[in-house]
C-alpha cells in the first residue's frame, strides 16, 4: 500500500476538520469554544494595530543583529528577552501586548479570584469547597495559581514577573540541550530559536503558562543530567524535584512530568531513585498540606477533571466536539512551533525524551484533557521536550530556522491576537 505524503495527510485532516466543524454547527451541540479558523484557537483577526508597527520594525532589526553576532549565553538571553518584548509590543503597545491578558481575558479570572482572598490560609483550606464556584481558569488549576496572582496583585506587576520568569526558560533550554550532548554553538542557536517560535514568543511572557514553562524546563534539565550523568547527582535531583513540584503546584497538566519520569525510570537506576524520592516527598507534602492547611490536592484534581469534562467522557457525550478539539489540540501545538521548525521535526527521529513526552500528551488528549484546543499556550511545556529532537542540527540550519520562525512569529503577532 502506497504511503501517504505529509501534504496529503494534512489535506485529509483539514477536510475532515472542516466537515466535522460544519456538522458541529448544524447539529448544534451548544458548545462554542471550538474556533472556526483552524487551528488558531481564539484567534482575533486579521487586523493591524498601527501603534504596533514600529515594534515590528524593531523586532526585525534585532533579529537581524542577533543572526549576525556570535552567540554567547548572555547575548542569547538578552536578544531572546528583547524579541519576546518586541513581539508582544507589536500587538499594539504595552496595554494590548502585556496588560490586556490580565485585565480582560483569562488572566483576569485569576485576578478576580485572587481579590476575594482575605487570608490565604483560610482560603486554601476552603478551596475544594468553593472550587466549583470559580471561573473555569482558576477552577481547573491548583489553588497556588490563584495565590501567585494574589501575591503579585496588579496586571503590571504580574506581567513583569511572568515575563522575567518565562525568560529564564531560554537559559534552561540552552543548559538542557548542552547537557543532552548538543555542541556549545548549536545549543545557543537553539535557545535563540526557542525564544522566537510563536508559542513562546506570543504566550511566554503574558500567561501563567510561561511560568509553568520555566518550572517544567527545570525538571527536564534535572532529568537529562540524571540520565546522562555517570553517577548520581543531588544537584540534578534538586532541579528535577523543584521543577516537578512547582509545576504541579501551578497546573494539573504537570501530571505529564510525573508520567515521563515514570516511563524513564524503567531504563535508568538514577531516574528510578529520583522517582522513589519524589514519591516520598509527594506523600510528605500531601499529608503536610492536608493536616496543616486542610487542602486536599487529589480532591482538587478530581474536581478540576469533572469541570473539564462536565458531560462525562466527551467521545461519548459530545463526540463531534471531542474529535474536533483532539485534532485542534495537536495542530495548535504544531502551527505555534512554526511551520519551518515543524517541517524539520517531522523529518527527524525523535529524541527518546521527546517521544516519551509526546506519547503522554497524546494519551492526555485522548482522555479529553484540554477541551478548548488552545494547547500552544496551555501545553507550552512540551516545546523544550521537542527541542531535544533538534539538538544535532548544524548551526547554519538553526540560523535559517531562527530567521524563518522569527518572521512567522512577528507576522502572527502583528496580524492578530490569540486569546487566553
Amino acid at each position: 500500500m502506497k504511503r501517504l505524503k505529509l501534504t496529503d495527510t494534512i489535506v485529509i485532516i483539514l477536510l475532515a476538520w472542516v466537515g466535522l466543524a460544519h456538522l458541529n454547527h448544524v447539529v448544534g451541540w451548544g458548545v462554542h469554544d471550538v474556533v472556526e479558523i483552524f487551528p488558531l484557537s481564539q484567534f482575533a483577526g486579521p487586523r493591524i494595530m498601527w501603534s504596533g508597527l514600529p515594534y515590528v520594525a524593531a523586532f526585525l532589526v534585532v533579529l537581524l543583529i542577533a543572526l549576525r553576532l556570535r552567540p554567547t549565553p548572555v547575548r542569547v538571553w538578552i536578544f531572546g528577552v528583547a524579541l519576546i518584548l518586541l513581539g508582544n509590543l507589536a500587538q499594539g503597545g504595552v496595554g494590548l501586548g502585556f496588560l490586556a491578558p490580565f485585565r480582560f481575558r483569562g488572566g483576569a479570572r485569576y485576578l478576580e479570584a485572587a481579590q476575594t482572598i482575605d487570608g490565604w490560609t483560610e482560603w486554601l483550606r476552603s478551596f475544594t469547597t468553593i472550587q466549583r464556584t470559580l471561573y473555569r481558569q482558576p477552577q481547573t488549576h491548583p489553588p497556588f495559581a490563584v495565590l501567585l496572582h494574589h501575591v503579585l496583585r496588579t496586571p503590571a506587576v504580574i506581567s513583569a514577573a511572568f515575563t522575567g520568569i518565562a525568560s529564564v526558560s531560554i537559559v534552561l533550554v540552552w543548559k538542557t540541550l548542552k547537557a543532552a550532548g548538543a555542541k556549545a554553538g548549536e545549543s545557543l542557536w537553539l535557545a535563540l530559536l526557542f525564544a522566537v517560535v510563536p508559542a513562546i514568543n506570543i504566550y511566554g511572557g503574558v500567561s501563567l503558562d510561561g511560568v509553568v514553562l520555566t518550572t517544567s524546563t527545570l525538571f527536564l534539565l534535572g532529568l537529562v543530567r540524571l540520565e546522562r550523568g555517570p553517577t548520581w547527582s543531588w544537584y540534578a535531583f534538586a532541579a528535577l524535584a523543584a521543577g516537578l513540584f512547582a509545576t504541579n503546584a501551578l497546573t494539573f497538566g504537570g501530571l505529564l512530568l510525573v508520567a515521563v519520569l515514570a516511563l524513564r525510570s524503567l531504563g535508568s537506576r538514577e531516574v528510578r531513585k529520583a522517582m522513589a524520592l519524589c514519591l516520598g516527598l509527594a506523600a510528605v507534602l500531601y499529608v503536610a498540606f492536608s493536616l496543616g492547611f486542610g487542602y486536599d490536592h487529589v480532591k482538587a484534581f478530581v474536581t478540576a477533571s469533572k469541570s473539564e469534562n462536565p458531560n462525562g467522557f466527551q467521545a461519548i457525550g459530545v463526540p463531534i466536539h471531542y474529535w474536533l478539539t483532539r485534532q485542534e489540540n495537536v495542530w495548535n501545538i504544531a502551527v505555534f512551533a512554526s511551520v519551518p521548525v515543524l517541517a524539520v521535526l517531522v523529518r527527524r527521529r525523535p529524541h527518546d525524551l521527546s517521544a516519551a513526552a509526546v506519547l503522554v500528551l497524546l494519551i492526555m488528549f485522548l482522555t479529553g484533557a484540554y477541551r478548548t484546543g488552545e494547547t500552544a499556550r496551555a501545553c507550552m511545556f512540551i516545546y523544550p521536550f521537542l527541542f531535544l529532537t533538534l539538538k544535532d542540527l548544524p548551526a547554519r540550519s538553526i540560523r535559517r530556522l531562527v530567521a524563518a520562525a522569527g518572521i512567522q512569529t512577528i507576522l502572527m503577532q502583528a496580524l492578530g491576537s490569540y486569546g487566553f
